[in-house]
């Protein structure tokens, strides 16, 4: 699985969102209005160790939330963000997480056409390559 899904799936996990509910991976559709979204955008080179065949993927997600308020929206996020930042990981869908750290905490991206806000924060994940 990708890294997004399975940070989605850490979030479902945590109670945080259902799966194609109102939680998504890599798209955010116009409905439902509360949503939130985990995009993979990217990342840094694959660490590798001398003379082992093990390597560390390096993946960046965005994590993105959409609420009709802008204070349900932003306590929603935060408290993903406080969930995931240090995060160790673990085996998730067969892959193992070492730890993710948030690139910054979570900020106002702006309000879409139908006057919903959006906030997003960036982590920095560290997995094994599956």
């Amino acid at each position: 699985m990708s890294a997004a899904f399975d940070v989605a799936t850490i979030l479902a996990n945590l109670g945080m969102g259902t799966m194609a509910g109102n939680l998504f991976v890599n798209r955010m559709p116009d409905t439902p209005d509360v949503c939130t979204t985990v995009y993979e955008y990217g990342g840094k080179p694959t660490d590798f160790a001398m003379g082992s065949s093990v390597a560390v993927e390096h993946a960046s997600l965005q994590i993105a939330v959409r609420n009709t308020s802008a204070q349900a929206g932003y306590e929603a996020i935060y408290a993903m963000y406080r969930q995931l930042d240090g995060h160790m990981g673990g085996v998730v869908n067969g892959t193992t997480y070492f730890l993710m750290t948030a690139m910054q905490p979570p900020h106002k991206l702006g309000e879409d056409e139908e006057n919903r806000t959006k906030f997003v924060f960036n982590l920095h994940v560290r997995k094994d390559r599956s």
